[in-house]
């Protein structure tokens, strides 16, 4: 029985010193990462105060929707017709983040991320998509920018009924396909024997990513900063939501061990 008791305490202690340089080995990291975020945090409120006192679009914003869009009359009648078939692929990516789509998208994971035992993901998944849609609501209101119009000498495709800051297309997409792009390069899918078959939505979801600020601009929609912001939420809401993950899923690992660990004294006792 001492025997049995030493060896415990020796695997305790084993997995502790283990435990402790695992934690000193990451501790800079994350250091870098929390000062690396609120960096970011800063340099949203900076942008949303700019452009709080400054709401009407600044040189760089036409400069660059007028580049991306190019030569058209004004006032102007947008058309897909008119524009290149990369263009119109990229619009047509843009439309899929509509909320009628989106919202179907986000089920559809939901349920097959259910399907697959994935639980903790999934809800995670879906708070950080729903709330996402909060920021956009709420910057948006703080700021108060309105949106793009032929005013402005360019094309502009649909009148919404929202805010122009931040683009809540862009802080959807980076969370969404961020979250999801994320969980697909994860250890355990990595191991998975079949996980080249994901390798074709990875490949959409930096695709989507990247051309779905441009297409804002092309629709006329938003304006730069507008995007920028929204990537820059974007990317601050899914490195949190990121970080739950890691944490929530350390935690159960723990409770795991310390359950198994509960179990083996309780048999060694008996």
């Amino acid at each position: 029985m001492q025997h049995v008791t030493s060896a415990n305490k020796g695997s305790s202690a084993s997995t502790a010193t283990a435990t402790d340089e695992h934690k000193r080995h990451h501790y800079p990291y994350r250091i870098l990462n929390v000062t690396l975020w609120c960096v970011g945090l800063l340099a949203l409120a900076l942008l949303s105060t700019l452009v709080y006192i400054h709401p009407q679009p600044f040189p760089i914003d036409l400069t660059i929707t007028n580049t991306i869009q190019g030569p058209h009359p004004v006032p102007c009648i947008h058309s897909l017709q008119n524009r290149s078939s990369i263009d119109q692929v990229i619009e047509f990516i843009s439309t899929l983040n509509d909320p009628i789509p989106s919202i179907t998208a986000l089920a559809v994971f939901f349920v097959v991320m259910l399907i697959c035992r994935w639980f903790q993901e999934a809800i995670l998944l879906v708070l950080a998509v729903s709330n996402s849609s909060s920021i956009f609501l709420s910057l948006g209101a703080l700021v108060g920018r309105e949106r793009p119009g032929v005013k402005d000498g360019i094309c502009v495709i649909n009148t919404i009924p929202f805010h122009s800051y931040p683009s809540g297309h862009v802080l959807h997409d980076v969370t969404f396909y961020g979250f999801l792009l994320y969980l697909t390069l994860s250890k355990p899918v990595r191991k998975w024997r079949y996980h080249w078959i994901l390798l074709p939505f990875q490949v959409f979801a930096v695709l989507d990513i990247l051309t779905i600020g441009y297409s804002r601009l092309l629709r006329g929609e938003h304006w730069f900063t507008d995007v920028a912001a929204g990537y820059l939420a974007g990317v601050l809401w899914l490195c949190f939501f990121i970080f739950l993950d890691h944490r929530t899923t350390h935690w159960r690992e723990r409770r795991r061990q310390k359950k198994k660990a509960e179990k083996r004294m309780q048999t060694h006792q008996a």
